[in-house]
Formats: structure tokens, C-alpha cells, sequence
């Protein structure tokens, strides 16, 4: 019963560290985007990096209680993101250029 709560609690944890790194991300890249004039994959690049790397301490300190200095984790956690960048990058290309969507709206 214990493990139960604890689990239910880690998964608790996980989702608002999850939801809160969609958010910064959505934030980062339109603040880089829009105000600062940076070329939306580069301001990808940053936000998604920015947010991956946070995401790994946050959830390897609150979630998994793991070893957040181990630089191969660490590695293999952000290559692990890579297909995900890639994939953002072409949603947000189809977003931005073919539908002319905003840079928020095209994030989310």
C-alpha cells in the first residue's frame, strides 16, 4: 500500500514537472521568437534544450531520486530528446510557414 502512494505520488509529481517544462518551453520560444526576432529554430533549439536539461534535474531529483551528476545520464537522456526535436522542428515549419500560425499556437 505504501509503494502505491508513493508511486501515485511520484506520477503526481512528474505530471505538474511535465506540464510546468510544456510551459516554459511554450514561454521561452515565443519570448526568443517574437520579441527578440531569434529564427524560430534556433529559438527550438534553445527552449528545447533549456527545458530538457531542467527537466532532467527536476525529475531525477523529485521524481526518481537518481544520481542528477552522472554525466552519461545525463547524455543519454538528452540524445534520448534528440527524435523529439526533430520532430518539433518539423511541426513547427508546417505550423509557421504553411498555415501562418502564431509562434505560441505553433509551440503548443
Amino acid at each position: 500500500m505504501i509503494k502505491d502512494k508513493e508511486k501515485a505520488k511520484n506520477f503526481i509529481i512528474y505530471v505538474i514537472i511535465g506540464s510546468l517544462g510544456g510551459i516554459l518551453e511554450i514561454v521561452l520560444f515565443t519570448i526568443l521568437r517574437d520579441y527578440l526576432h531569434i529564427h524560430y529554430i534556433i529559438s527550438n533549439l534553445i527552449s528545447f534544450s533549456t527545458t530538457v536539461i531542467l527537466l532532467y534535474f527536476l525529475n531525477g531529483i523529485f521524481v526518481f531520486k537518481s544520481d542528477v551528476k552522472n554525466i552519461k545520464n545525463f547524455v543519454m537522456f538528452f540524445i534520448s530528446r534528440i527524435f523529439g526535436f526533430f520532430l518539433d522542428s518539423f511541426v513547427l515549419t508546417i505550423c509557421l510557414k504553411g498555415f501562418g500560425l502564431n509562434s505560441a499556437l505553433s509551440k503548443f
